[in-house]
């Protein structure tokens, strides 16, 4: 586990490549969709700017969350931390920036999906509750 430095900024499309090689370490996102292509996370980034999120530790990505909304309500997706910097509430800062960054533009509400038993734990230790009466549907076209 490392105690160096954690800086949280906003993601570019600078942070491409990094990010991928994180979520490609994190169990629970090593099978990001083959869709989140540079240029489809880049044209996200944009419509989107400022919003998603980054650690930095040791000149590497170690943590991640990509954040938009509709108008509406927030969406949170791709949140990892690498495994070594886990437990060191990095994951927490990620979202409370997305969260105030939502807050700036009108948004108080967040709605987000994950199947993993890990990840439900960390959304409910922050506050999230599971939506009842709610399908989660997909359609390639």
């Amino acid at each position: 586990m490392s105690t160096g430095l954690i800086i949280i900024e906003a993601m570019t499309i600078e942070d491409y490549d990094d990010a991928v090689r994180l979520w490609q370490e994190i169990p629970e996102l090593r099978t990001v969709p083959f869709f989140d292509t540079r240029e489809r996370i880049g044209a996200y980034l944009a419509r989107n700017s400022g919003l998603s999120s980054i650690a930095r530790a040791d000149d590497r990505i170690v943590g991640t969350v990509l954040c938009s909304y509709d108008g509406r309500r927030g969406h949170l997706i791709h949140m990892g931390v690498a495994p070594d910097y886990r437990k060191q509430g990095i994951a927490r800062r990620l979202v409370e920036r997305c969260l105030e960054e939502l807050r700036a533009v009108g948004i108080d509400t967040v709605a987000l999906y994950t199947n993993s038993p890990v990840a439900s734990a960390f959304w409910q230790h922050l506050g999230f509750e599971v939506a009842p009466n709610i399908s989660y549907y997909s359609r390639s076209f």
